[in-house]
């Protein structure tokens, strides 16, 4: 997957999850961007929550303030990847599926299987994103 997302990235994990739902953190151990991507059955919400600062300022204004406009970066993951900075908060907002009934009357909100490529050597140490996520390769799938 990485191979085909970006072949020069180093990362030293992969944390991969079933049904995950976290509170709001930080991944204080990153020491660079991550690769996060969601797969399963479920068709609504799920997506990767990242919270950034300072849009539209250059990266060294934002990266030296601590005070600005606060963004909300709502990524859509399911069957597609995204690079995103854990260094800032983030979590994943709830998910379901259109037909949450299992046919016994139960509530089956579908699987959500997360796959998380990150780094916490100091090989290739970047600098925290102030906006949370890289929109230019967001972008870049849609093409």
């Amino acid at each position: 997957l990485l191979q085909w997302a970006d072949p020069s990235y180093h990362y030293s994990g992969i944390a991969v999850t079933k049904n995950f739902l976290g509170s709001p953190h930080v991944d204080e151990l990153d020491q660079s961007y991550q690769y996060a991507i969601s797969l399963g059955d479920f068709d609504q919400g799920g997506e990767l929550c990242v919270s950034g600062w300072c849009q539209g300022k250059s990266d060294s204004e934002a990266a030296t303030t601590t005070t600005g406009d606060y963004i909300l970066n709502v990524v859509e993951t399911h069957n597609r990847i995204a690079r995103v900075d854990g260094r800032q908060v983030h979590w994943v907002r709830t998910w379901g599926t259109t037909n949450q009934d299992d046919g016994n009357g139960n509530h089956n909100p579908g699987d959500r299987y997360s796959l998380i490529f990150y780094d916490t050597s100091n090989r290739n140490r970047t600098t925290p994103n102030p906006l949370g996520v890289d929109k230019a390769f967001l972008l870049g799938q849609d093409g």
